[in-house]
């Protein structure tokens, strides 16, 4: 008992010194281990940007918004952060505006503080990013608020990136020991390819060019010459030019840029960030497991698609690896997509609320605070819900709490039962209620709302992936991230439609986020990795030509005479890229030499 309670210092020491010892080990190892997974980054992304202290991306997305960061100084080292928070992770895309269209909050704190302003003229306006490709918006497109006020899209866009940046800028400054400025940053925004000229001096009226084409540079009084150019932002696949100039003038306004033709703010491509993500992650798990840092999932050759489900669109690129080291790829097709993203899901839900409540109801319950308290409940049960959980179909129903719709009087003097029972009598239903708060929903009517969505997504996948087959071109990867991609009924109709003909799936660990990490890694690179594109569009401009009579279609257009010279009475297009052209990344497609019509003309209109 004596030599038990008395501690052996000699065996003391040599214990510590093995503990010393294999701490020592330890460090060693972790040191090895990050410098490998360093090296092997810088392989496959190339150079890594410096004349920046910080890339900071944001993922605007229609029904969740997140920014992530890094120090050029330490890029292997890559924080995402929920706007507002402390975790990694996305908040809603929410904007609560008060009755003189001032700014009260952003993100889920929006809805939260809605329940105090829905009753004083307050704005709430969710998915509203969708306005932004609007092919039938009038000349400043609107935003609509849930109980019907509007404001200028714009004006909605600017609050929402002013709040995001500063959430920001605090993260970033958290261990600045003298504070950076918005404009020392490099700001990147995920969206799409964004055609537009070169040298910015002077421009054309935005009214004269195209949608895609930004500017027009007049080199001297007697010529001057056309460019086009790629230029990437993050912002869906499949957005118009004047969707991503507005995201350019909203940053400008929102204190981003000094001014809005800055370098300092880039658009990237948002399935292409994705795959940059995977491939990183691809690397930090391999450096994790201490399996040492082999080459990457892609090898030169490889064909693969992104598909990047995001709360309004769903975005689809495709591409040849054409180097790994660094990473060098091709557009093989056009990127494309439609609206077929999660709040399209929800729409679904919100038609079986309206018919479950009545439109009366409806009406008074759309604009309300008790809405968002129901659409929370939804969100957690659209994601989660998985078809390979339900072993019995027949006798598996979906809990959802609807206690949000019993107070306020949004039912009037009905219960929620007789709710249930009017809607089984009607539309020959057979959900059950429980405690008048809780509805049974069938495993059928839950797949339901999940069905038309999917179906248009595998639908469109499918099709490429048979197209591409037919010209010899398969694809042999398939990633499938953003927001939507949590959702294991998706991941699971995706991997059932597509594994079973030999694509591999990949589905990454917290796929929403994968977009705004690898928007950082895009800034960070100082290298081009997509090297050509497809034209989505044919570009050109219109120009006087002088009259030819040997010319038919000179002669079926006629003759007009300016400056005491004949020309064709018509404006002719000069073509500079057509629809469906390989276009090398950074590349120029001049037009040659064109005089001006008068001596003393000094722009172009």
């Amino acid at each position: 008992k004596e030599l038990n309670s008395r501690p052996d210092r000699g065996v003391l020491s040599r214990v510590a010194t093995m503990s010393e010892a294999r701490k020592k080990r330890e460090r060693e190892e972790d040191a090895v281990r990050e410098e490998a997974i360093r090296g092997a980054k810088k392989a496959l992304f190339g150079e890594w940007e410096t004349d920046v202290p910080a890339v900071c991306a944001i993922d605007f997305g229609t029904a969740r918004t997140g920014y992530a960061f890094a120090f050029t100084r330490r890029p292997d080292e890559i924080k995402a952060n929920t706007p507002g928070g402390q975790e990694p992770g996305k908040t809603n895309t929410s904007l609560l505006l008060d009755q003189d269209g001032k700014f009260v909050e952003f993100g889920s704190k929006a809805r939260d503080a809605y329940y105090e302003y829905d009753d004083k003229g307050g704005m709430l306006f969710e998915t509203f990013k969708m306005r932004l490709d609007d092919k039938h918006s009038v000349a400043e497109p609107l935003a609509y608020a849930l109980n019907g006020k509007s404001q200028p899209l714009l004006k909605v866009i600017v609050h929402s990136l002013k709040y995001v940046q500063e959430q920001a800028m605090q993260d970033i400054n958290r261990s600045q020991d003298k504070a950076l400025s918005a404009h020392e940053i490099k700001w990147v925004i995920t969206g799409q390819l964004l055609v537009s000229p070169c040298l910015p001096s002077p421009p054309l009226a935005p009214s004269a060019l195209p949608c895609c084409v930004e500017k027009v540079t007049l080199i001297t009084l007697t010529c001057f010459s056309f460019c086009v150019c790629a230029v990437l932002p993050t912002v869906p696949a499949i957005w118009r030019g004047v969707a991503k100039g507005m995201m350019r003038k909203a940053a400008f306004d929102a204190g981003m840029i000094s001014s809005e033709d800055s370098d300092r703010l880039s658009l990237c491509l948002e399935p292409e960030a994705a795959c940059m993500a995977c491939e990183d992650q691809r690397i930090l798990e391999q450096g994790e497991q201490n399996a040492g840092i082999q080459q990457q999932l892609l090898k030169n050759g490889d064909r693969f698609m992104v598909l990047d489900c995001g709360g309004g669109t769903v975005d689809i690129t495709v591409h040849h690896v054409e180097g790994t080291s660094p990473l060098k790829l091709t557009e093989i097709c056009e990127a494309s997509g439609g609206p077929w993203g999660s709040t399209f899901v929800d729409q679904e839900f919100e038609q079986f609320l309206k018919k479950l409540m009545g439109d009366d109801c409806w009406n008074d319950f759309k604009p309300s605070s008790a809405w968002v308290d129901v659409m929370k409940v939804w969100e957690d049960i659209k994601l989660g819900f998985n078809p390979a959980d339900c072993q019995d179909d027949s006798a598996w129903k979906q809990r959802v709490n609807l206690s949000g719709l019993l107070g306020g009087g949004i039912l009037g003097r009905r219960t929620l039962q007789e709710c249930v029972d009017t809607y089984n009598n009607d539309f020959g239903g057979s959900l059950e209620c429980k405690r008048d708060r809780i509805v049974l929903m069938p495993f059928v009517q839950m797949q339901e709302m999940f069905r038309k969505v999917i179906k248009k997504i595998t639908y469109h996948v499918e099709s490429l992936i048979n197209g591409l087959s037919e010209q010899n071109t398969p694809v042999a990867y398939l990633y499938l991230v953003g927001g939507f991609a949590e959702s294991k009924t998706l991941q699971a109709r995706v991997k059932g439609s597509f594994e079973k003909h030999g694509l591999r799936v990949i589905i990454p660990m917290r796929p929403q986020l994968m977009v705004v990490k690898g928007a950082v890694l895009f800034g960070l690179s100082k290298g081009s990795i997509i090297q050509s594109r497809v034209a989505r569009s044919t570009y050109g401009y219109g120009t006087n030509v002088r009259y030819d009579s040997s010319d038919p279609a000179h002669a079926r257009r006629g003759s007009k005479i300016m400056n005491g010279k004949t020309y064709v009475n018509a404006t002719v297009f000069d073509c500079l890229v057509k629809q469906g052209d390989k276009v090398q990344a950074l590349s120029t497609h001049t037009s040659g030499i064109r005089a001006p019509v008068f001596a003393h003309q000094k722009s172009v209109t």
